[in-house]
């Protein structure tokens, strides 16, 4: 559900429901299939702002929420069970649109900022001799570069690519790079 206000600014609403059908297969076992739910929650708000006739600025913040359920499953060296998991996420963004606005394909760049709220993860044995325990990283922050181009009409489309980088800042241990690329259809 999107909420579009005057000036540009909006607000997002989704909720998934996530079947994982996993399957795994060890040499010594047979094929075990843990399945399990996960479900998310995200709102999401933010807009535009004009710095002047070539460049401006667009906010976001967001709350994600994620919810997986537990699964069990043998291994090698005995039955486990891995936890059921639930976490929260904000973010803060912003981005850089360079160009007139009357352009179609524009450069731009992000900043963002997140927090992680969520809870540790946990593998547990179930003979009991052993719990593993992974904290999740506090603070990432990261920043993208891309071009994008809105599309010209109605019957138009339109594509944008985005480098991406995120670092996590407790430990510099965790980071993720990516590249994305989409298109977009007016109706």
């Amino acid at each position: 559900m999107s909420i579009h206000e005057r000036g540009n600014w909006y607000l997002d609403a989704v909720a998934q429901a996530i079947y994982n059908d996993l399957a795994i297969d060890y040499l010594t076992e047979d094929e075990q299939k843990p399945d399990a739910w996960s479900y998310v929650a995200s709102l999401e708000t933010g807009g535009c702002i004009p710095m002047g006739t070539g460049f401006r600025i667009e906010p976001q913040a967001q709350l994600v929420y994620q919810y997986t359920e537990d699964m069990t499953l043998s291994t090698l060296v005995g039955d486990v069970s891995i936890e059921d998991h639930q976490g929260l996420q904000g973010r803060l963004s912003l981005t850089g649109v360079i160009g007139a606005p009357e352009a179609t394909t524009y450069p731009f760049f992000e900043v963002t900022a997140i927090k992680d709220f969520s809870e540790d993860n946990s593998v547990k044995y179930l003979d009991g001799s052993v719990e593993l325990k992974t904290s999740p990283e506090d603070w990432y922050l990261g920043g993208a570069l891309g071009l994008t181009r809105t599309p010209q009409t109605d019957a138009g489309f339109g594509y944008y690519v985005k480098a991406a980088a995120m670092y996590g800042m407790d430990d510099l241990d965790s980071y993720s790079y990516s590249i994305m690329g989409g298109l977009r259809k007016s109706f």
